[in-house]
């Protein structure tokens, strides 16, 4: 198994997040493709109850350097009382090489998002309204950042060695 985005939370901070507010981060494949598998993200004080965590892939909106089409949605039921937990699904989308993806988080309770403020990675964040993700995003104004949200694909790759981290370095233009 391979990864394509941003997996440690060493050193990383908790970003409030709202519901409704979804996070998303870009990364481009290396040279090999692969087919996903799981979408991962980490996450930290979910309260008393369980929270549900909505990630889905998408294709690249490069005219807008924003996510375009939904690729996969994966839901998953987050299971924690406080503490960091990591929420995953599984889902299964063939990713081609050196081809950039976005990766999209949502939730439906109020909690904490890792992520380290690198100053490199394309990533932003959009109040969608609701916790369903839409099938695009169309040219949907959203706020930039350069941080890098601990949220990633694990996938098969189809040959060759897999580097842990591939971001691009790119703002988008206001």
């Amino acid at each position: 198994m391979a990864t394509l985005g941003y997996t440690t939370t060493d050193g990383s901070a908790g970003f409030g997040v709202n519901v409704n507010l979804a996070l998303f981060a870009k990364y481009t494949m290396p040279a090999t493709g692969g087919n996903s598998v799981t979408l991962h993200c980490y996450v930290n004080n979910l309260g008393a109850g369980d929270a549900n965590v909505y990630m889905a892939l998408y294709s690249d909106d490069a005219a807008n350097n924003l996510p375009a089409n939904r690729l996969a949605a994966a839901v998953t039921i987050v299971k924690a009382t406080g503490g960091p937990a990591e929420a995953s699904g599984t889902f299964e989308v063939a990713l081609a090489a050196n081809t950039p993806y976005w990766i999209v988080f949502v939730t439906a309770a109020n909690l904490e998002m890792y992520y380290m403020a690198t100053g490199a990675g394309d990533s932003g964040y959009y109040n969608i309204g609701s916790t369903t993700l839409p099938d695009d995003f169309g040219d949907s104004a959203a706020s930039d950042r350069t941080w890098e949200y601990v949220m990633w694909v694990t996938y098969n790759e189809s040959g060759g060695a897999v580097p842990v981290k591939a971001a691009t370095i790119r703002r988008r233009r206001s």
